[in-house]
């Protein structure tokens, strides 16, 4: 059974195109797979959430927006971030979302967890303190 979705699925990728967004370019599934051959591992691109400590700066860049699933399966907004160490991270705190949202990507902040606060609906939110690296 796997074998015939896979070659289905091979059939398919050799007959579509794909736009680069970058450039426009429209290349071939072929064309792109043989690029791909001649490419060299980079960056690790794998992201695991990060909750930021309490009372503990950290400086981050932020990179870019995702969406997590949340606990009840729905989508939840999140950023991209790279931590001091340079590894890449999610994060989905909406305060810390809501305020790196506002900024290009390549802005650095530090964030302090700074507490957490009772919502209306009775559930707990984290508090923070962000200030924007000149």
């Amino acid at each position: 059974m796997s074998g015939t979705k896979k070659a289905a699925t091979t059939e398919v990728a050799k007959t579509s195109d794909v736009t680069i967004q970058s450039t426009g370019e429209i290349l071939s599934a072929e064309q792109l797979m043989n690029q791909m051959q001649g490419k060299k591992k980079g960056m690790e691109v794998t992201s695991e959430y990060y909750e930021f400590p309490a009372g503990e700066p950290k400086r981050v860049c932020y990179i870019g927006d995702a969406t997590i699933k949340g606990q009840k399966g729905e989508d939840v907004p999140a950023v991209r971030i790279f931590l001091e160490d340079g590894a890449q991270a999610i994060t989905a705190s909406a305060v810390v979302v809501s305020t790196l949202k506002q900024y290009e990507k390549g802005a650095m902040f530090e964030i302090t967890r700074t507490g957490e606060r009772k919502s209306g609906s009775g559930g707990t939110y984290y508090t923070y303190e962000i200030f924007e690296l000149n």
